[in-house]
């Protein structure tokens, strides 16, 4: 009778063990799902804020002469720190300076795109070409312009398979800073990606 008692218990008890278990796998695609969700969440915060703090770069330095270095600074900062969450991120970023007391416009490419590229910039009929700006690379070139008037900054590399064009509205007696983003960050859910303008007033 006390062996029948023992071997009721030990079933029970196996029998429980086994209903929790069952309860417990039948929860892990949602309990992986959550975590997926809350991963791609915190990957799209991590992006947004990634962006807002890059324009808040050029902002924080307009009344500086080195704006296109603050940016390139801290896209290496950025770069770091998303590596560490193993993170890719890619940026072409153009900084265009525009002093109307030279009329002319100092235009910087910071290459982040993880590959060496071949840039070609035209405006107004000119071009210039660099050849291989590696990764984390800078170039910098001068194009002449007359304020007050509208230009498009043409940006191409890699034989045309990028192409941007990027307008230039030069007041009259102001000088100026324009940067363009396009900015990538490849997640382990997603791929986020966003392509913007600022323009700053530098007098």
């Amino acid at each position: 009778m006390k062996n029948k008692g023992q071997m009721f218990l030990l079933t029970s008890v196996i029998i429980v063990i086994l209903l929790i278990a069952l309860k417990i796998s039948s929860n892990v695609p949602d309990i992986l799902e959550k975590e997926r969700k809350l991963h791609g969440d915190f990957e799209t915060e991590f992006f947004i804020n990634s962006v807002d703090e890059l324009s808040e770069a050029i902002r924080i330095s307009s009344h500086q002469s080195n704006i296109s270095t603050n940016v390139y600074d801290y896209s290496n900062f950025t770069r770091t720190k998303l590596t560490e969450r193993l993170l890719t991120f890619n940026m072409l970023f153009v900084g265009i300076n525009a002093n109307h007391s030279t009329n002319q416009m100092n235009i910087t490419i910071l290459n982040f795109l993880n590959q060496q590229i071949n840039a070609v910039l035209t405006m107004n009929g000119s071009s210039d070409s660099q050849n291989n700006i590696v990764d984390q690379g800078i170039w910098e070139t001068n194009f002449s312009y007359t304020d007050g008037n509208l230009y498009v900054l043409y940006v191409s590399y890699d034989s045309g398979a990028y192409n941007e064009s990027i307008t230039l509205d030069t007041p009259a007696n102001k000088n100026r800073y324009y940067g363009f983003f396009d900015v990538e960050l490849v997640g382990t859910e997603s791929t986020y990606k966003d392509k913007f303008q600022k323009s700053y007033k530098l007098d």
